[in-house]
């Protein structure tokens, strides 16, 4: 996979290149995303996790002429909160729900908050295609440095307690598509939806005392709007 995610850098680096032999034209900008992420898991343990939450993402761009751009950003979802009460006999985290007083590390009636935030710092090669006057069509490519932290909190009254803490932090490769439409010619309006190989991503996985848990990381998308502005006008 390292070697794929290599190789299509390269290819858009190569577009870049002839970019920079014609018709530069560097413009500097500036984007703010109201975004959803869509972290898919696995059907084992990672299903109890809830999925999609809202996410905050800015970014500042460079354009190199009319047609490709180099955009660096950061974003930051919200934490993920997920209520769950245990029953007897079902599994959760490697271990089978036991009796109450049984001495099981899970037991029946337990509850549990399940936790989960992401946040990265990105770097995207962008192209645009005019499509209609104002109007264009985005494609791009790039890395995302994604840090995933999760937790599992048992709930027991007036001693609440974090028995599981998860965060790694891992470069995967991030593909995008979408529209852009400029207002005038500082502000323009954004529309995109990114492809994340999320699955490159080690399982949330720790100890629960006598099992191991194991949460795993499916392939992600993440839906978004914006605004960017262009402070220059060139």
């Amino acid at each position: 996979m390292k070697k794929s995610n290599l190789g299509l850098l390269c290819l858009v680096a190569a577009y870049g290149g002839n970019a920079f032999a014609l018709n530069l034209d560097f413009n500097p900008y500036i984007g703010v995303d109201a975004q959803y992420n869509h972290m898919r898991f696995e059907n084992d343990d990672g299903a109890r996790f809830k999925q999609w939450t809202p996410q905050a993402n800015g970014y500042l761009g460079l354009n190199i002429n009319k047609s490709f751009a180099v955009e660096v950003g950061y974003e930051h979802s919200e934490r993920t909160r997920n209520n769950i009460v245990l029953s007897e006999g079902e599994r959760f985290l490697g271990n089978t729900v036991g009796a109450v007083g049984g001495g099981d590390p899970f037991t029946d009636g337990d509850k549990h908050l399940l936790e989960l935030k992401s946040r990265a710092v990105h770097i995207n090669f962008v192209g645009f295609y005019p499509i209609r006057t104002k109007l264009d069509l985005i494609g791009s490519a790039g890395i995302s440095w994604v840090n995933l932290t999760g937790y599992d909190t048992l709930l027991t009254p007036g001693n609440d307690s974090i028995i599981k803490m998860y965060n790694q932090t891992k470069g995967i490769l991030e593909l995008g598509g979408g529209l852009k439409y400029m207002l005038n010619s500082n502000f323009g309006m954004k529309a995109m939806v990114s492809w994340q190989n999320r699955s490159r991503l080690e399982p949330l996985s720790g100890s629960s005392g006598v099992a191991t848990i194991s949460a795993r990381i499916k392939n992600s998308f993440k839906t978004g709007v914006g605004v960017v502005f262009y402070p220059v006008i060139l």
